[in-house]
């Protein structure tokens, strides 16, 4: 049977890719952090408590394992090697303080899992299509270098600019600027990823995006609009940092990038690399989100401000998706931002309130 090995099943585009694939016929081997449960590395069993709590992987052949367990990642891709058709790497999203505190932990979940991986695939599975879920953070703070004009609630660029219509293509530099410890180790994944695919002909499309944001089939997710609501919906406070609220991000429903990734695996290409996002089509400031909340939930957000941007956060990210859109031109998002707060508010309505305020 087709096979599919995801990982991050504990996470909000983990568990909607395992959940997607599953439901395009393929079998699915689920990997999550044995740090999750206490659960043991192979669980099958329907009285797993894990797939208790989140049905949406029931199906799922579910591991409990650290991504840098190199022999137990053996094990899963030698025992189902001849059957793997698409093995997708969705690394759950460290915040840049911890990656700053802990960037021993940082590299090595990121940079050396992603080479175990690499050669896993190349060993077993050679003909099979690799999906790393990279990030903008690759790109540091070049962006920031970018002449943006200041309006009412937003950082925006001039309308002459030639990133203004579609957002920022895989030419922005990668290179001599700030990345934080995050992004320099998710840029050491994304290149050896591309190495590989180009040195060993590999299937493997790097895709760079910002954290999904959506409705998390596991309930839990860490992104800043799921944040932003939840403040909202509990009436806790919102920390904005830096760039006045006008810092810009487009945004994609765990869903959409899903479908990009399966749209990828079914006609995949050697050593791609694509920017992923809701372009023009979503996206808004933190200002605007806020706007958003407050008329989904009918009254104002309480909100706190500080002056200190988070280590290379960009002012302005809109990704420009037309080389995905031109290798796959079905492709489209479906859900803009004012659709998925809408869809991430219905969620937490019907989630248990948290024991104690949250304050971000």
């Amino acid at each position: 049977m087709k096979t599919a090995i995801v990982t991050g099943v504990s996470g909000v585009l983990g568990a909607t890719c395992a959940n997607y694939f599953t439901q395009m016929g393929f079998q699915v081997i689920g990997i999550r952090d044995p740090g999750t449960s206490n659960s043991v590395a192979g669980l099958r069993s329907s009285k797993d408590p894990f797939k208790a709590d989140h049905p949406q992987l029931a199906n799922c052949l579910l591991y409990s394992l650290d991504l840098r367990d190199a022999n137990g990642l053996e094990r899963i891709f030698s025992d189902f090697s001849s059957d793997i058709r698409a093995v997708l790497l969705c690394p759950s999203e460290a915040s840049t303080p911890d990656s700053t505190q802990h960037p021993f932990e940082s590299f090595s979940v990121n940079a050396n899992a992603t080479l175990l991986f690499l050669e896993a695939l190349k060993q077993y599975a050679p003909r099979a299509a690799m999906v790393y879920y990279s990030s903008i953070k690759v790109y540091g703070d070049s962006p920031n270098f970018l002449p943006f004009v200041e309006q009412a609630s937003r950082w925006e660029l001039p309308i002459e600019h030639p990133f203004y219509k579609y957002g920022i293509d895989e030419q922005m530099s990668i290179d001599q600027t700030k990345h934080s410890i995050l992004g320099a180790s998710k840029l050491a994944a994304d290149i050896m990823a591309q190495e590989y695919g180009r040195l060993f002909g590999l299937n493997i499309g790097v895709f760079r995006g910002s954290a999904p944001a959506g409705p998390s089939p596991c309930n839990h997710s860490s992104d800043y609009l799921t944040t932003l609501m939840r403040s909202a919906v509990y009436n806790t406070p919102f920390l904005i940092c830096g760039y006045k609220g006008k810092q810009v991000r487009d945004t994609l429903h765990p869903l959409d990038l899903a479908s990009s990734f399966y749209t990828f695996c079914m006609a995949p290409r050697a050593a791609e690399v694509y920017n992923i996002g809701g372009g023009r089509f979503s996206n808004c400031s933190v200002l605007e989100a806020i706007e958003i909340c407050e008329a989904i939930v009918g009254h104002k957000i309480s909100s706190r401000y500080t002056d200190r941007n988070l280590v290379a956060d960009q002012i302005w990210w809109i990704s420009d998706t037309r080389k995905f859109k031109s290798h796959y031109p079905r492709w489209r998002p479906h859900y803009d931002t004012e659709g998925i707060l809408q869809e991430i508010h219905q969620q937490l309505l019907h989630e248990q309130p948290p024991p104690i305020a949250l304050n971000f």
